[in-house]
């Protein structure tokens, strides 16, 4: 924010990392100043760029599934694995004081659940320091969504699975899809044909090609021939369900999901 907010206000369009900010009280007065700007924001989610989800965005939005009535979501990744260069304990992933833990760090699941099933009208949330990691942060969060259109999501995000995994599937009244981000491909399995559709990536797609598209993406954005596929907003959302984990957790108790403050 002490980088976002200056930009917004010298009327910059501005790609922003995630999460938005440590809580959301830090990062409303950035709604507060682009209102008055007009200034474009693009929530850096990358995975809104998979190609893998976006095909099942789509098979949702065209009915595929009949009704959606559950998804069961989990990714688990082993913390010192991921910059294997450097200490782990040293990156803000690790440390409280700069923002870590599992549940901000892996917050992706948080924005495309929303994105693919819709609104959030609750969280319930067990959150805990499980392995023997060197950290001051949680490394396993287990979160019950539940949605306004009466489907239910089951997040599980961890900092020591080993080898990695991250998977979705979403159930519905006429079928399945799966998605595993290992080879990235979308599988729909329906009622009525009772077979497996399989949709793989592109040959040539890799884990950059998100961040290429979505910097392709930005630069439309800020010729103004188009606007943020993921804006402010719902990053502001997104924000709204990390606080709403942590304070699940604390309360041992569902938590309401409100609006964006205007």
């Amino acid at each position: 924010m002490q980088v976002a907010i200056p930009a917004a206000m010298a009327d910059c369009h501005i790609l922003l990392e995630k999460p938005l900010a440590t809580h959301m009280a830090e990062a409303l007065p950035l709604k507060t100043v682009t209102d008055k700007t007009h200034v474009q924001v693009l929530s850096a989610f990358q995975f809104r760029f998979h190609p893998g989800l976006i095909k099942i965005k789509e098979l949702l939005d065209t009915g595929m599934l009949g009704r959606v009535l559950r998804a069961d979501c989990c990714w688990g990744e082993y913390l010192p694995g991921w910059h294997p260069w450097e200490d782990y304990r040293s990156g803000y992933s690790a440390r409280s004081d700069l923002g870590g833990g599992v549940v901000r760090s892996l917050c992706h699941p948080l924005d495309y659940l929303r994105w693919l099933m819709g609104e959030v009208c609750s969280v319930q949330a067990t959150i805990a320091k499980r392995s023997n990691l060197e950290i001051d942060v949680e490394d396993d969060a287990d979160i019950l969504i539940h949605f306004q259109n009466e489907s239910i999501a089951n997040l599980h995000l961890d900092y020591y699975r080993q080898p990695p995994k991250h998977t979705l599937e979403i159930c519905g009244t006429e079928g399945v899809i799966t998605w595993n981000n290992d080879d990235g491909a979308a599988r729909l399995y329906t009622t009525s044909e009772k077979s497996w559709q399989i949709f793989h990536v592109p040959a040539e797609f890799d884990r950059n090609t998100m961040f290429l598209d979505e910097m392709r993406h930005f630069i439309e954005v800020v010729r103004e021939k188009t606007v943020p596929i993921c804006s402010l907003e719902d990053g502001l959302k997104t924000q709204m369900l990390i606080d709403a984990v942590y304070a699940s957790a604390n309360k041992n108790q569902p938590v309401p999901i409100g609006e964006v403050p205007s």
